[in-house]
């Protein structure tokens, strides 16, 4: 799995997951794997601009790459996206759960469909593409997960409990 080149660990052959990679540190982790050699499978919900200019970041850099819509909130998406996975590469080396949702409301004025989103999200969604993806990591006998979060886990801030 791993070639060191100038100290830097090289994921040749490597096929990677990561949910929320069409913006901000999603968009760098994809930019990132892509350049060490992964061939990067990043999703977006809802702006396929965004995701073909990370996708053109990677190709340009000389990755590989591939972007998927994903509907983090339909476990029927999650299960098809994963089956699609398991259909086209049968392993999975990396799976890094990225992305997510903060609103910044106070408690009061959180309705129950927010909080409910936001749980789907944050949590359902994550414990989703693992439980989806186990199988594909164990093929490949060294697979990672790496779930990601906000640093308001250890701080608390304004966003709320729902955050």
């Amino acid at each position: 799995m791993k070639n060191y080149i100038r100290g830097k660990i090289m994921f040749k052959d490597c096929i990677a997951f990561l949910t929320g990679g069409s913006s901000f540190l999603g968009r760098d982790i994809a930019i990132r794997l892509a350049q060490y050699g992964a061939h990067v499978i990043f999703t977006y919900n809802s702006n396929e601009e965004k995701a073909q200019e990370v996708l053109a970041m990677i190709t340009a850099s000389g990755g590989s790459g591939e972007i998927v819509k994903l509907d983090l909130l339909s476990e029927k998406s999650i299960i098809e996206v994963f089956d699609s996975l398991m259909g086209k590469y049968n392993k999975l080396d990396f799976l890094i759960n990225n992305a997510g949702i903060g609103t910044p409301v106070p408690t009061q004025s959180l309705s129950l469909s927010d909080w409910e989103k936001h749980m789907f999200l944050n949590l359902t969604a994550p414990f989703l593409c693992i439980k989806n993806a186990i199988e594909m990591l164990k093929k490949s006998q060294h697979g990672k997960i790496v779930n990601i979060s906000s640093v308001a886990a250890l701080t608390g801030g304004s966003f709320g409990p729902h955050y």
